[in-house]
């Protein structure tokens, strides 16, 4: 006789913290971003693909949607004088080489599907922030995702026992309206400071299968069956007013916990040679049994290249052959529990190969 183990796979929406049993129920995890005041957002017209070609007008007018959303709900019952400010500014391709990205706090780039990922996940979207200056990056990946369930069997201790793995794959067609929408406004969410938002496995394969509504924006699945329409909600709107206070992102309160920069991550040294072995150590002292952690790699570009989870056993993590491209990265941990953050830079190649530096950081 086989026992079956339930189990699902939520497909990463975000910067990518996955659902794990040690985060309670009912609550936000932290994310630590915050924007300093009214933030300016930078939606960048995505490449012409023939196969879609209205595509990047759809993703840019889903994207104003978005914002207005946003203010809208934030704003709510303030009548003549909203105090929630958020820019939109189109960057159209003719104008992206010369443009003048130091004033966005938020740069939104749309690609069919993540382009550097080592690890192939899949997504569709994520949010990356760069503690180091301060910006945050937003990939929107407009292919359509779907499910996958695939059945594993193994053998134990003489029991055999079988589980259904979700494995989400790209159909290659665009994504729907609601899967757009959807990651827009979520992935927005994180920029201005929400983590994911936890709900009780029961209650999340009621909202998978239609049978419930989302109480948050920021759940952390894309719920393909029976919802058809996916909301801002109160909940989402009481935590941003519970980090930045009722004034609004200009007139904002100084937190008093989490959201600080905690010294936990240093490399072997500072610069490498191209696929020479980096070694990233993690003070782990600190750790609980079930404390948890995610360590982000990006690039001179602000591209994600590396997420991977950390708990107290692996405080060593090595990369061997794996960075080729002369650059400046940027590691990055975030912990989703208490919002502490810490960052270390690391060099691959000579300093004159890292002085270009890209249209989009």
């Amino acid at each position: 006789m086989k026992k079956i183990i339930s189990s699902v796979i939520v497909i990463i929406l975000v910067f990518g913290i996955q659902t794990s049993p040690v985060f309670a129920t009912g609550q936000f995890l932290q994310m630590p971003i915050r924007v300093q005041h009214g933030p300016v957002i930078c939606a960048l017209e995505p490449q012409a693909n023939s196969k879609f070609p209205t595509v990047g007008k759809q993703l840019l007018d889903e994207t104003n949607y978005a914002v207005i959303d946003w203010k809208t709900k934030l704003n709510e019952g303030l009548g003549r004088h909203p105090v929630w400010n958020i820019t939109l500014v189109q960057v159209p391709i003719g104008q992206q080489n010369g443009f003048d990205y130091t004033k966005c706090d938020i740069t939104i780039h749309y690609l069919p599907q993540p382009q550097e990922s080592s690890n192939g996940f899949i997504a569709t979207g994520v949010t990356i922030p760069n503690f180091e200056t301060g910006k945050t990056n937003i990939e929107i990946y407009y292919l359509d995702v779907q499910s996958n369930w695939v059945k594993t069997e193994w053998t134990e201790n003489g029991q055999g026992y079988y589980q259904y793995v979700d494995k989400p794959y790209y159909t290659g067609l665009v994504a729907t309206s609601t899967q757009l929408d959807s990651t827009i406004r979520h992935e927005m969410g994180h920029s201005f400071g929400l983590g994911h938002y936890i709900v009780p496995y029961d209650m999340l394969q009621n909202i998978i299968n239609g049978l419930v509504d989302m109480p948050s924006i920021m759940i952390d699945t894309v719920t393909v069956l029976g919802v058809k329409h996916y909301d801002i909600t109160p909940l989402d709107v009481a935590q941003i007013k519970s980090i930045y206070g009722s004034g609004g992102f200009d007139n904002q309160v100084k937190p008093t916990s989490g959201y600080q920069r905690v010294h936990l991550l240093s490399t072997d040294k500072q610069s490498y040679q191209p696929g020479e072995k980096i070694t990233l150590d993690i003070n782990t002292s600190t750790f609980g049994e079930n404390s948890f952690a995610e360590i982000l790699v990006i690039d001179s570009n602000n591209t994600m290249i590396e997420n991977l989870g950390v708990y107290k056993s692996n405080s060593t993590i090595s990369f061997d052959n794996m960075y080729q491209k002369n650059g400046n990265y940027l590691a990055e941990l975030i912990n989703p529990i208490t919002g502490d953050f810490d960052f270390t830079g690391f060099t691959i190649g000579t300093p004159s190969a890292n002085q270009e530096t890209s249209q989009n950081t």
